[in-house]
């Protein structure tokens, strides 16, 4: 018996979806026709011969296919592995796993709007990046990015327009994937609008479904879904069809496989023959997509978005195409805010390709006609003008490309039309490298020494026949100017090394007259806020730099002057919007001095190196004496002037009994005859805002800080003086890290303060401290001192704190007679401690306990907290019982360093894990003691184990102190039984 199959002789449409099982050629009741090749299959022959008849010429003969399909039919069955018709030929896909096969093992997602994805959704490369930046919008007319020839759209980016497409168009793009379809219920809603209005623009339109599908029958429903869709949508036979393979449960080690049959049911049953698959590039590997077997890497659209996408890095090129970049805007598109994944086609796979070649150049030159087309591209028949040069004429561009067609030369630039940076071409026809060429007469000079001279008015092409070494000052006749777009350009004759020579010097290296320039050092003040600040002394042609604009009244150091027909100039420094500048400013819009105003007041001459000056201080001043000898005596002031180097006064003062006058600066003058005084006091400053001055307060003194921040402070006096403002002191203080010295007036300042009363009793506990007639400060009174009164009670009534500490008001008994004074808190205590030696060890049992200095009572400093000690045995030196409780000293380690200290008994113990036991044990020390406890110093000796090794001893508790672990038991001795505590060391099991 045989079975019979029809197939068309071009194989093209064999089967549905021409797979055929190696076990089992499907057969087909037609009849065959003159067009058909017949296949017989015998089923008695294990060797499965094939033969195949045709009418037709080309295949009714025996052929070389006749044995291709044998063998392939025979190992197929061998394999167990199927076949199918891929890119025109035969291939083996071996059979997918049970556990993966069949529609009802795949469950299609249900895909909207709210979960629909887009071409790079899942891309790997994207989340990378995201990690260590947002994406940044990236500009279409950034000059350094790759090519970009098509878009891929979606959804995302909604309806686009013709004109939208058009001026992409502008912009390169010649082509646009749109993606239609997902899993097998979704279709994009604005295809048809994406579609219909790039085929309008002129853009090549290719179509992408965003594949889910995990196994052979998932992946041929989509196929069939992505296919009916794009037919609805009037996509023919020849449109480029992708499978968007990047959803990770794609990646099952079946998803090679898995796009053969998504691929062969586009080609084989709708007649698609181009199929291109797109991933990231990682995936691009043997074991996941390998497109050695999908069709070469031709067949590959891959996807990696560099942090900064360059022109002179591009990857993939093995590829049909490369997509960049996911985040580029269109300068020119009707949305603001709408952004394209952007790609580069290396194939012309979804782009159409260009007709003439492009290089890239730089030169600057000018249009020159102002009805010249505009072009997107270099003009062939058929390109859409873009714009005219209207308006534009003479206009300076930027060439950054040329292009020649059968329409002449062209050259690319960058534009800018109702506020739209733009890209276009213009015909060379319509622009000039020199323009305003004219003869002139005119004597310059040279006014650079590093300048070049150039055999034609500079461009690209000029050459350079010399500089102007040697020739700075010297003449240059000028017969013709020009302009180029590198600047204004005279040629003349001139003198060189006693030759005489001619060239195109630039204008900025020429003025038209010597121009001397003399170092000077002054300062004035800018009186003009909208003078001109120029690059250099002004002469024509020379470029303002600046405006004085927000300078007005402003000092300004003068480093050198300069004299030319326009007048007299001044060099110097200043800052505009940070950055530090030097230029030129006329000598009308300064003055030296301002602010002249007549005086009528005496002040007193305050500095002995002072100097007088016969004008208000500038440059040309000249000193006429010295305040040598002058200290605290008269200056009548009759009047004061501002110049860049301060205020200054003009006054008469008395010297060797001869009158005289002149200008003093006042910081050399004072409004009182200030005297400071040496001190040594600490007080508190009381004010928050109090002024802090260079010296003692006077008319014209600076104030130096404010003391914010530095209230209830406690600052050491070291002067103090009084001025017609008050009296002030001297101190020093840090401010920003800095140690200044500084003035305060004193009543920002308070020598004693929280005066309070009290009623307590303290003893003295200082033999040797001071009683005082008030709270300590630089002119309290000693009254007694402390000797013989240790451990006697002090009764307090009030108390106080000055920049020395706190200080107790009370009364004691000295001598059997009543006295009375203050007394520092560090000489007191408001307990009586005694301090007994003891030697014993314990555990610490609060990890947060307070460890102190001495015994604690009011005041006593804590010097550390137990963290990290809880369970840690001390060893006690000594205790002390205050009204605050037992305290115990003992020595301990922190951070490295020994310390002793005190701690609260209650943060102690001394027994601990005392625990019910049952346990029968040896005693194995004959010299053992037996305690009524366990073993602390307070424990008392009831036995020893003399006579007992080797006896029983029935344990009943444990308990652990710091002498180690001990159980409490029962042992005979001598008939009798006994009870006690044993150390753990003295018994065993």
């Amino acid at each position: 018996m045989k079975k019979r199959i029809s197939i068309y002789a071009s194989l093209t449409v064999l089967l549905s979806p021409s797979i055929v099982m190696a076990e089992e050629v499907i057969t087909s009741s037609s009849t065959s026709s003159s067009q058909d090749t017949l296949i017989d299959v015998s089923e008695e022959s294990r060797d499965m011969e094939v033969t195949i008849f045709s009418d037709k010429d080309e295949i009714s003969k025996e052929s070389s296919e006749d044995s291709k399909v044998e063998k392939i039919v025979e190992t197929k069955k061998e394999k167990e592995a199927e076949l199918i018709f891929f890119n025109g030929e035969w291939i083996e896909i071996e059979l997918e796993p049970e556990e993966i096969a069949g529609i009802e093992k795949y469950e299609q997602p249900e895909i909207d709007e709210s979960n629909q994805n887009a071409l790079g959704s899942f891309n790997s490369m994207i989340q990378l990046r995201a990690s260590f930046s947002e994406p940044r919008v990236i500009e279409s007319n950034n000059q350094s990015i790759p090519r970009i020839d098509f878009v891929d759209v979606s959804s995302h980016q909604g309806n686009i327009s013709v004109a939208d497409y058009q001026n992409m168009k502008k912009q390169g793009i010649t082509g646009v994937v749109v993606k239609l379809t997902e899993s097998t219920n979704y279709i994009n809603p604005n295809a048809a609008n994406q579609i219909n209005n790039a085929k309008a623009a002129g853009l090549k339109v290719s179509a992408y479904h965003f594949s889910h599908f995990m196994n052979k029958d998932s992946a041929i429903a989509e196929a069939r879904f992505f296919a009916k869709a794009a037919k609805d949508f009037g996509l023919d036979s020849s449109t480029v069809m992708v499978n968007d393979a990047e959803k990770s449960t794609m990646n099952n080690g079946r998803i090679t496989e898995n796009s053969i049959y998504f691929a062969s049911t586009l080609e084989n049953e709708f007649g698609f023959k181009r199929v291109v698959h797109y991933s990231m590039a990682s995936w691009f590997t043997p074991t996941i997509l390998d497109m050695a077997r999908l069709g070469g890497d031709l067949s590959s659209w891959k996807a990696e978005f560099p942090y900064s996408p360059s022109k002179n890095n591009l990857l993939h090129q093995e590829s049909s195409a490369w997509q960049w970049g996911s985040s580029t805007h269109f300068v020119g598109d009707s949305q603001k805010n709408r952004i394209f994944d952007t790609n580069i086609d290396y194939s012309n796979t979804f782009s159409t390709p260009l007709k003439y070649d492009i290089y890239p150049i730089t030169k600057k030159t000018f249009i020159v006609n102002d009805l010249g087309a505009i072009y997107n591209e270099p003009y062939i028949s058929g390109t859409i003008r873009q714009d005219t040069t209207e308006g534009m004429l003479n206009q300076m561009i930027d060439i950054t490309a040329q292009s020649e067609t059968g329409y002449g030369l062209w050259y690319q630039f960058s534009y800018v039309k109702a506020g739209i940076n733009k890209v276009g071409w213009l015909k060379s026809t319509d622009i000039q490298d020199i323009i305003e060429e004219k003869e002139m007469h005119q004597l310059l000079y040279v006014n650079l020494e590093n300048g070049a001279v150039y055999d034609t008015p500079y461009t690209e092409t000029t050459k350079k026949i010399g500089t102007t070494a040697n020739i700075k000052n010297k003449e240059f006749k000028v017969s013709k100017s020009a302009k180029t777009g590198y600047g204004v350009w005279y040629f003349g004759n001139y003198e060189q090394d006693n030759a005489k020579k001619s060239g195109w010097i630039k204008s900025t290296d020429l003025v038209n007259e010597l121009v001397v320039i003399t170092p000077i050092s002054d300062k004035i003040f800018i009186i003009n806020g909208n003078a001109a600040i120029y690059e250099k002394p002004y002469v024509e042609g020379v470029k303002r730099q600046d405006v004085t604009t927000g300078m007005d009244g402003q000092v300004i150091d003068l480093t050198a002057k300069s004299e030319t027909t326009f007048g007299e100039w001044y060099e110097f420094s200043y800052v505009k919007a940070g950055l530090k500048k030097t230029g030129w400013i006329k000598s009308t819009d300064t003055m030296n001095t301002i602010d002249e105003k007549k005086e009528n007041k005496m002040l007193y001459i305050s500095n002995e190196n002072g100097a007088v000056y016969d004008t208000p201080y500038t440059a040309s001043t000249q000193k006429i004496g010295t305040t040598n000898g002058f200290k605290n005596k008269e200056f009548k002031v009759s009047k004061s002037a501002l110049t860049g180097y301060g205020l200054w006064y003009f006054g008469t003062y008395t010297q060797d009994k001869e009158k005289k006058s002149g200008w003093i600066n006042t910081t050399d003058l004072t409004d009182n005859i200030v005297v400071t005084t040496p001190i040594s006091d600490k007080t508190f400053i009381m004010n928050n805002n109090g002024a802090i001055y260079e010296k003692p307060y006077v008319e014209g003194v600076k104030r130096q800080d404010v003391t914010t921040g530095m209230s209830g402070q406690v600052i050491d006096l070291t002067a103090k003086s009084t001025t017609s403002f008050g009296a002030w002191y001297e101190f020093s203080y840090v401010k920003s890290g800095v140690k200044k010295v500084g003035w305060i007036k004193s009543t920002d300042t308070q020598s004693i303060i929280e005066e309070k009363n009290e009623n307590q009793v303290f003893s003295i506990v200082n033999e040797k401290g001071a009683v005082y007639d008030s709270p300590y400060t630089a002119s309290t009174q000693k009254i007694g001192t402390t000797a013989g009164f240790r451990n006697k009670e002090f009764k307090v009534s009030k108390s106080a704190k000055t920049g020395y500490g706190l200080w107790y008001y009370g009364e004691y008994t000295q001598n059997n007679t009543k006295k009375v004074g203050w007394i520092k808190s560090v000489d007191l205590d408001n307990n009586l401690n005694v301090i007994m030696p003891t030697s014993d060890k314990t555990f610490i049992m609060n990890n947060n306990g307070a460890i102190y200095e001495k015994p604690y009572v009011e005041g006593v400093k804590r010097q550390d907290v137990t963290i990290g000690m809880s369970g840690q045995v001390i060893d006690l030196t000594a205790k002390s019982r205050t009204s605050f409780g037992e305290w115990y000293e003992f020595s301990y380690v922190k951070s490295g360093v020994k310390k002793i200290g005190w701690i609260k008994s209650t943060d102690t113990q001394s027994i601990i894990e005392e625990k019910n036991e049952n346990s029968l044990f040896t005693i194995i020390n004959e010299n053992g003691a037996v305690y009524d406890s366990p073993y602390t110093a307070d424990t008392k000796k009831i036995g020893t184990t003399s006579g007992f090794k080797n006896k029983e001893f029935k344990v009943s508790e444990s308990a652990k102190t710091g002498y180690g672990l001990w159980y409490y038991g029962e042992y005979t001795q001598n008939n009798t039984k006994k009870v006690g505590w044993i150390k753990s060391s003295d018994i065993a099991k």
